[in-house]
């Protein structure tokens, strides 16, 4: 290779990266597939495909196996859906996609900071006796790249980030 053809090589590399970055969102919807995957029904939700979700949800909700059970918490339905609500638009690269008609639910878009590669995060608030209520959380992609942790930490910080809008004073 001469040194005369470096730099046609090098502006070709940098023309690529460029296209590259300026598809990377679009690039996981080649095929017609859309970054959101839908709602899906939690009382019938199967088992999960290895590394591609991670679940919050109380025992006997759904017929899947939890990752982890989420807290209870003092607040009614619409106030805790409102903190959730406000957590999610805290977090990075999220969009909220749908909101159920009651209020008590919503789904959202995250997408990696790289990549660009979409999740879907699906939130439902569970009225309990009293003034509790708990919450179903359902973080999933088509694509399972990079297993279960981003989901799990995006569920983590939902919940944090609820449980801290609840506690700031009125």
């Amino acid at each position: 290779m001469s040194s005369s053809m470096l730099p046609m090589i090098v502006a070709y590399v940098v023309f690529a990266i460029m296209v590259l970055a300026a598809v990377r969102e679009r690039l996981w919807s080649i095929g017609g597939a859309p970054a959101d995957l839908g709602p899906i029904d939690f009382a019938t939700l199967g088992p999960a495909r290895r590394g591609s979700r991670f679940l919050a949800a109380p025992a006997g909700f759904t017929t899947a196996v939890p990752d982890m059970v989420p807290p209870r918490f003092r607040a009614f339905g619409k106030a805790l859906a409102l903190a959730f609500a406000a957590s999610a638009e805290t977090l990075p690269h999220g969009t909220r996609v749908s909101v159920d008609g009651d209020g008590l639910g919503a789904r959202y878009v995250f997408r990696s900071p790289f990549s660009r590669r979409p999740d879907t995060v699906q939130i439902r608030i569970l009225p309990l006796e009293g003034d509790e209520t708990t919450v179903a959380i359902l973080s999933h992609s088509r694509f399972s790249l990079g297993g279960t942790a981003a989901h799990a930490a995006r569920v983590k910080a939902l919940i944090a980030g609820a449980e801290a809008h609840l506690a700031r004073p009125a």
